[in-house]
């Protein structure tokens, strides 16, 4: 039983891995995130969006 857990185990961790995507280079992610950020777009969602919900998260889950 143990045997066929630690195999599923395995099978998820490259499955997920298998389908996570690309990481952003840390130095373009600060690019990014300056290009990106509201206070340089008026503080419009569109920017309050891409910057908070995608690349504040990815800089997030690296530390």
């Amino acid at each position: 039983m143990r045997e066929e857990v630690a195999d599923l185990r395995q099978r998820l961790r490259e499955a997920t891995a298998a389908s996570a995507p690309a990481a952003i280079p840390t130095e373009m992610l600060k690019r990014l995130i300056s290009l990106g950020h509201p206070d340089k777009h008026g503080s419009s969602e569109p920017s309050n969006v891409a910057t908070a919900a995608c690349l504040l998260q990815q800089r997030q889950e690296r530390r």
